[in-house]
């Protein structure tokens, strides 16, 4: 199977996933997360002074974007949380206030000031957090590509080239100590529910991060 097989990828996209090393389907399915992102909202009212928070809500104003020379620019704008109303300031996003619109629902990371009740942005997604804290990869790009790019061709793959995947541990062993076979683990890497799935099924590459916006812990997992 070619790359260009899989739903979404033209010849475009396979120049682009060439240029971060993915040449064939299965290095596609075993290009593994640079880090993995624990989304889950943060309580502003207990969040310290410069905490990384997690936080959604909607659009309470229209954003206003200042202008810098080299071209840098910052936006501002009021976010309507449940406990009230916060700032938001993000650098070089002027691209997206079109869409930013009053009532828009999103979710914002980045800083907190707590004297200031501002958070300055490192990203701006669409969208509302769950209930349950969800656990999302984060792959190395390139211009062009977006991570939700890389995660839905390597779903896709997963999907169309899965009875294809061979194991190198034997059956016998797999049943004998409990080891998942290898569709079970790349499912497990690129859309992980667990934590200790991922540090258990011994695919991990070394220094994979785990960056916890809840906590603000760094965690390093390593084979």
């Amino acid at each position: 199977m070619k790359l260009t097989d899989i739903k979404g990828i033209g010849a475009k996209s396979e120049m682009l996933l060439n240029k971060l090393g993915i040449i064939t389907v299965e290095d596609l399915l075993t290009y593994y997360p640079v880090r993995y992102d624990i989304l889950k909202r943060s309580d502003l009212t207990t969040a310290n002074e410069e905490d990384k928070v997690i936080i959604d809500g909607k659009v309470d104003s229209i954003p206003l974007i200042l202008r810098f020379n080299r071209g840098l620019n910052k936006m501002n704008f009021r976010l309507a949380i449940k406990d009230g109303v916060v700032g938001v300031s993000i650098f070089n996003r002027a691209f997206m206030k079109s869409h930013l619109n009053i009532g828009e629902s999103i979710i914002v990371i980045g800083k907190y000031d707590k004297v200031k009740n501002t958070i300055t942005a490192s990203d701006i997604r669409f969208g509302s957090l769950s209930r349950e804290e969800k656990i999302e990869p984060v792959y190395h790009l390139t211009s062009g590509l977006t991570n939700k790019n890389i995660s839905t061709y390597i779903n896709l793959g997963l999907i169309m080239y899965g009875r294809e995947i061979s194991d190198s541990i034997p059956n016998y062993l797999q049943e004998k100590y409990g080891f998942v076979n290898k569709k079970t683990a790349l499912n497990i890497v690129h859309n992980p529910s667990d934590l200790n799935k991922l540090a258990n099924i011994g695919i991990m590459p070394e220094n994979i991060t785990v960056t916890d916006f809840t906590r603000v812990t760094d965690v390093t997992w390593k084979n």
